[in-house]
């Protein structure tokens, strides 16, 4: 078995660099869509609260507060943030790997700004739809929270006194400088997985698995094709159809899963010291909790709303060169810091 795993790998690594050498139009389409959307959605929503978050931990304010307001704050800060506080929680002795490992299957939230900028505004011009996803999947998180809860506090734990209150100067900037070296993880993984989605639908897998699921579903190829696509990188679902409200169920679904590429990013984010499966499961359950709320809620929460198609754009930031200058200075600043932490070892020697 292990040797048909591998041998398995093999051929798509290989099958992988014969397309990059004999399509170079797919891979550069591809990986052009990625670098869009890094620079004009992911960059501008994550970085700052991925900052605020590595601070808020630094801090020691979650020690003395426990999971809950981390599970609160998740909820609002972006699909990677929650994992990565969590990370911090466990290397630092105030959680366990399999604490960590379980919440990190509820401290999972897409955030008002994806929500709203890159998925409600741009498919249905409304900031009712926005709300409906976004409620849709605090409380999906917050059932499993709860059912989870007991599970969680009968796995042992170290007993460590709560820290005080410190924040300083030179840990904003370690904060600054890791959240650039995750931001920038982060960044080369939806790009990277832009460019596998660009190959699927070129082999034929994407067309192949949208027309299984337009049989199935009633929906159009095309679609369904778009939804496929958003299960596999979530920043897709901006590509779906805008004015459609029946699709506001699956939408929500999508958001409340995150994707393929986001458990990409979560794995790179802790270095593959939490296990992804169990995520992948709590997340699937989400998904489809999200979207029995949303179907239930969608007939009186949209009443009467309708989507102009003036309202439909897509948010992101107006020129990419902010998103640029920014990336540049933070690695202009752990260069710097890197420089200091020698001139302080070399003093001390």
């Amino acid at each position: 078995m292990k040797r048909l795993v591998n041998a398995l790998k093999i051929a798509v690594l290989l099958g992988s660099g014969l397309l990059c050498l004999l399509r170079t139009d797919v891979a550069s389409r591809g990986v052009s869509v990625g670098v869009q959307r890094c620079l004009g959605v992911m960059i501008p929503s994550l970085y700052a609260m991925m900052i605020v978050s590595a601070m808020l931990v630094r801090s020691g304010i979650f020690s003395r507060r426990g999971n809950f307001l981390l599970f609160l704050f998740s909820q609002a800060a972006g699909y990677p943030v929650g994992t990565k506080m969590l990370m911090q929680r466990a290397n630092s002795g105030e959680i366990s790997p399999r604490q960590a490992a379980l919440l990190s299957g509820v401290c999972f939230g897409a955030g008002p700004a994806f929500v709203f900028g890159c998925v409600a505004m741009r498919l249905f011009g409304s900031e009712r739809a926005g709300l409906l996803i976004l409620s849709s999947g605090i409380v999906s998180n917050t059932i499993i929270y709860a059912v989870l809860l007991p599970f969680l506090n009968s796995i042992p734990s170290q007993s460590l006194p709560p820290r005080k209150f410190t924040l300083s100067a030179d840990d904003a900037m370690d904060c600054i400088v890791s959240a650039g070296k995750s931001m920038g993880i982060i960044c080369l993984t939806v790009t990277a997985f832009s460019a596998a989605a660009e190959f699927l639908r070129y082999i034929g897998i994407f067309p192949l698995f949208a027309k299984l699921m337009s049989s199935l579903a009633g929906r159009s190829p095309e679609v369904c094709d778009k939804l496929i696509c958003a299960a596999f990188d979530v920043t897709a679902a901006a590509e779906l159809p805008s004015g459609d409200f029946t699709l506001l169920p699956a939408v929500s679904a999508l958001v409340s899963f995150g994707g393929i590429c986001v458990f990409a990013q979560l794995k790179a984010v802790c270095r593959g010291k939490l296990p992804v499966i169990p995520i992948i499961g709590l997340r699937t359950l989400a998904a489809v909790l999200s979207y029995i709320l949303c179907r239930i809620a969608l007939p009186f929460a949209m009443l009467s709303e309708t989507a102009p198609a003036a309202a439909a754009h897509l948010h992101k930031s107006p020129s990419p060169v902010p998103s640029v200058m920014l990336m540049l200075m933070t690695a202009a600043v752990f260069r710097q810091r890197e420089l200091i932490s020698r001139e302080k070892g070399g003093f001390q020697q």
